[in-house]
């Protein structure tokens, strides 16, 4: 029901203190939001502290690390948007 999206897909990851991702892009649209912890994510613009309730997007092809920098384990729910 969202135009140019064919579906959506919901996913959390969920990140140990300490844990972070390899870099890669990112291989579609997608919106995320912080369930739980906090993570300082870099997506080519410099690094943000994302903290629990917040909510952000990017698009596709950005880059994206994650990194848990605080002391709880950190849910980020991913909502992808998927083209048709």
């Amino acid at each position: 029901m969202i135009p140019n999206y064919k579906s959506v897909l919901m996913r959390d990851n969920i990140y140990q203190p300490g844990a972070s991702t390899s870099g890669s892009s990112m291989a579609n649209g997608m919106v995320c939001h912080m369930l739980e912890g906090e993570l300082t994510v870099d997506t080519g613009s410099g690094d943000t502290l994302y903290k629990k309730g917040d909510v952000w997007s990017c698009a596709k092809g950005m880059p994206e690390r994650s990194k848990n920098t605080g002391s709880t384990v950190a849910v980020m729910r991913v909502i992808d948007l998927l083209p048709g």
